[in-house]
């Protein structure tokens, strides 16, 4: 992957959980940005009826293929905690 925030996001996974801040109604998926402890996710997505919501745990899925990703917090908020475990 090229994403610059890449590296920095697999020492999060890694440890099992990670901070997102989503914007939402953005032209793709992708992560821009790191900041107090978060990561910054644009989504294509629309945040009406948890579709942003579904959206983010499918990229991360797609990013992370040996996680299981379940959104832990944050169902109607911007900031966001998602929780990986690896898979057996």
């Amino acid at each position: 992957m090229k994403d610059p925030y890449f590296n920095v996001l697999k020492d999060f996974v890694s440890k099992g959980f990670v901070f997102v801040v989503v914007k939402p109604n953005k032209r793709e998926n992708k992560i821009v940005g790191f900041e107090n402890d978060a990561f910054i996710v644009e989504l294509k997505a629309k945040p009406v009826e948890g579709e942003a919501n579904k959206v983010l745990v499918s990229f991360f899925k797609t990013l992370f293929k040996d996680y299981n990703v379940v959104l832990k917090s944050g169902f109607s908020s911007k900031k966001k905690k998602l929780l990986f475990e690896k898979k057996q």
